[in-house]
């Protein structure tokens, strides 16, 4: 089995195995696998398809604007920023740019892109809320990943840290109380806020050792709240309880020095309807 498939078909293709019932009108990014899947049919649709990855947010700090930060999907080809075309059955490392020998496909490649950004391009700083508060999923475990205005998606640069902090769009399943839990560090790490982590060495690579900070207060907004609270020696979370509206809102989160100076945000956050 050959062909283009992406994260985006995973949901669809789970929705024809499992037969579950969609709301009409709804549309999916990627395309259903399923009939591949039980051998109905033998071949991956041919499609062109667009891995968006510049934001609008993030471009003017890297010089560049959003547009053609991406890469058009199509068969054997991979058209990058909008001009370099790569043949990744002959050179799955991308090493050789062959756009010039190709214009034709480059030409096709790009079109498709322009309608594409054309139907989605203004869309690129609209968020799609995370539902908190659900009873299908209580507590909702967030992290710096899911932030929108700042870039932390990995453990590189959690570790560095970036010293920045972002927003969750979130969806409030319900009105009630929440309890918003903030770490430094992942739960299961055990690690204090301000604590340093020992590096890590894996199969195939490792991290450095994650940088301390030093962490004497958090705040956090959520909705229409925002509190403060201190961060006590040694610990390795703050909780807030605070109430919230159901429907859209956004969270907020940062640790403060002892100067109430920003360091960062809280890079793993657990919303918990409690009432």
């Amino acid at each position: 089995m050959t062909g283009v498939t992406r994260a985006t078909d995973v949901l669809p293709t789970l929705v024809d195995l499992c037969g579950l019932r969609i709301d009409d009108g709804v549309e999916f990014d990627g395309v259903s696998l399923a009939a591949v899947a039980r051998g109905t049919e033998a071949a991956l649709p041919d499609r062109m398809t667009v891995v968006q990855y510049g934001h609008p947010n993030e471009a003017p700090a890297f010089g560049r604007t959003a547009k053609h930060q991406a890469a058009v999907l199509w068969g054997r080809w991979r058209l990058v920023g909008g001009s370099e075309l790569y043949d990744i059955a002959a050179d799955p490392g991308q090493e050789r740019d062959v756009a010039t020998a190709h214009p034709g496909v480059v030409a096709r490649m790009r079109d498709h892109y322009e309608a594409w950004w054309a139907g989605v391009g203004g869309n690129l700083d609209r968020y799609q809320p995370l539902t908190i508060g659900a009873p299908e999923e209580n507590p909702m475990r967030l992290c710096s990943a899911d932030w929108a205005w700042a870039y932390a998606d990995n453990q590189r640069n959690i570790r560095g840290p970036v010293l920045d902090s972002g927003t969750w769009h979130v969806q409030a399943a319900r009105a009630g109380t929440y309890s918003f839990t903030l770490r430094r560090w992942p739960e299961e790490s055990g690690l204090g806020i301000a604590a340093e982590a020992p590096p890590l060495i894996g199969v195939d690579g490792g991290w450095p050792a994650g940088k301390a900070i030093p962490a004497a207060s958090a705040w956090l907004s959520a909705g229409a709240a925002e509190a403060t609270m201190p961060v006590p020696d040694g610990a390795a979370e703050v909780t807030f309880r605070l109430p919230l509206d159901a429907g859209p809102a956004q969270i907020r989160s940062w640790w403060l020095d002892e100067e109430r100076r920003h360091l960062a945000g809280a890079y793993y956050l657990t919303a918990h309807r409690v009432s």
